[in-house]
């Protein structure tokens, strides 16, 4: 019994390892294994901002240039009702640089978190492209499910941003072990959840070109 409780100890401590070297490499705007050049290959993304009088507008589009079939995380659910909701994005600033995000966000390293939030899933099969209008509101207010957790002393400080981009998170479908927790009809549109941790591991980060605007944004700081 000892011996078993050592191996899954062991297994347990292995797996949390893994899970810290992906948080480092996923979610800030400048995270280091962005590899566009080799992302780029898997996905051709692009997208438009246009400035309103109260929203920032995106327009996105996302095509699959590989093989097989991949899945994009790319559908947030309501912060409330849990219900998918495409007007939800989460927000990074990085001085004067903002980026809006749709992924799997990573748990802050060392929080443990009993219902981590989980982006819903769409499946883009190999040379089909996925297209996106919504649209977010000014001034953008930086966040993620762990935001007033991790800053939960900070004071909110107006921020002028310059530049911004579309970051989007998707992971090979046959890398995601085991079936979805549950399969959801999205007006119309069947989009699936995997839990956390089938994503964690796989999930891959890909971003748009940078595009220059003059909007604010607001930050706990």
């Amino acid at each position: 019994m000892l011996e078993s409780l050592f191996h899954q100890n062991i297994g347990f401590a292995f797996f949390w390892l893994l899970l810290a070297i992906y948080n480092q490499s996923c979610g800030p705007v400048n995270h280091p294994t962005d590899r566009e050049g080799y992302q780029m290959t898997d996905i051709k993304l692009t997208a438009r901002f246009e400035v309103g009088k109260d929203t920032l507008n995106i327009k996105y589009a996302a095509e699959n240039l590989t093989a097989v079939s991949i899945y994009l995380f790319n559908l947030l659910p309501d912060e409330e009702t849990k219900k998918p909701k495409r007007e939800r994005a989460y927000m990074q600033f990085d001085n004067n640089h903002a980026a809006i995000c749709k992924q799997l966000w990573p748990l802050p390293f060392g929080l443990l978190h009993e219902q981590p939030e989980v982006p819903f899933a769409r499946l883009l099969e190999t040379g089909n492209r996925f297209e996106e209008v919504f649209s977010v509101p000014l001034p953008l207010k930086e966040t993620n499910p762990y935001y007033r957790i991790v800053y939960r002393k900070g004071r909110a400080t107006k921020i002028k941003i310059d530049q911004v981009e579309f970051q989007l998170g998707y992971a090979f479908a046959e890398e995601l072990k085991g079936p979805p927790d549950a399969v959801v009809d999205h007006n119309g549109e069947k989009v699936v959840l995997f839990s956390y941790y089938q994503i964690a591991l796989v999930q891959l980060v890909v971003k748009s070109s940078l595009t220059p605007v003059k909007i604010s944004g607001i930050a706990l700081r």
